[in-house]
């Protein structure tokens, strides 16, 4: 999705015994053509060598999130007593495990195995390895919390505290998908083939953009208030959910005055800590 247009700009669908992050990520990569200012940012689930060279391959960028053990394993060495680094690596990536078949063996150690399980589209029989050139940055996000992060942005244009805003930005994925579970009603599914689950889904995340479009052209007045204000997306999403129902031809809604009457302060740099919600068991009587 697009984070500042607050936007879907395209959906994978996978089936339930089938479903692939990695493999939905790559798709849409390279559905979305080469070339252009696109940086995908992207959680820790999405930290892989194949990732990172399809969006390198289609000439883009990348901010994705890595865990500790994945960062030490890209750059060769511990990350313990490390605070703050910006770092960059090349590795050679390959298959085969031998020092012989090397084609540098004097680079031993900058070579990653990468096991047949393990997907990289552009190991093949006629190339055997592949070069990738990454940047590694960890940054401390608050006193003694730090955040590892990969990409391929250029030095002369990210700084650290650029990649700090950056990875900020996602925050407005989670809250799309929020949208789109809770206001929009997909949270559950009303169908039960294949086929009906994929129009089902389209149809919310057309709503969305629907009410993205219309809320992004609302004027909110400050009027000498303490805070910025902005609208209330899960009632601006209602609104217009209850403009489109109008069918009469005879009934008129000021959509751009509700959303604007419905508005919540902007507080940036609040933080929350997780809380771990149990799943409620379901009655024997209610389950399909």
């Amino acid at each position: 999705m697009e984070i500042l247009d607050r936007r879907f700009t395209d959906l994978v669908i996978q089936p339930g015994r089938k479903r692939n992050e990695y493999s939905a990520f790559c798709q849409m990569v390279d559905s979305a053509g080469r070339g252009g200012s696109v940086i995908y940012i992207c959680d820790r689930g999405y930290a892989s060598y194949n990732n990172f060279a399809h969006v390198i391959e289609n000439g883009q960028y990348f901010l994705i999130r890595c865990t500790d053990r994945k960062t030490e394993g890209i750059l060769g060495h511990s990350l313990e007593g490390v605070r703050e680094m910006d770092f960059h690596v090349e590795r050679i990536l390959t298959r085969s495990q031998s020092r012989k078949k090397m084609t540098h063996p004097e680079l031993a150690e900058s070579y990653r195995h990468i096991c047949s399980e393990v997907p990289l589209d552009y190991l093949t029989d006629d190339s055997p390895e592949y070069d990738i050139s990454l940047r590694v940055v960890r940054v401390e996000v608050t006193p003694g919390s730090f955040e590892n992060l990969i990409t391929n942005l250029p030095d002369h244009e990210f700084d650290m505290d650029d990649f700090k805003e950056l990875y900020h930005l996602r925050w407005c994925q989670e809250n799309a998908y929020r949208d789109i579970k809770y206001p929009l009603c997909l949270r559950k599914l009303h169908s039960k083939k294949y086929e009906y689950i994929v129009q089902e889904i389209w149809a919310r995340a057309l709503l969305h953009n629907f009410c993205a479009v219309i809320t992004s052209g609302v004027k909110i007045e400050k009027y000498g208030r303490k805070y910025e204000y902005q609208a209330n997306y899960s009632e601006a999403i209602k609104t217009c959910r209850d403009f489109l129902r109008i069918h009469d031809e005879k009934s008129t809604m000021d959509v751009e005055g509700l959303i604007a009457s419905n508005i919540e302060a902007v507080r940036p740099g609040r933080t929350f800590s997780r809380q771990k919600r149990f799943k409620i068991p379901m009655s024997f009587c209610y389950r399909n």
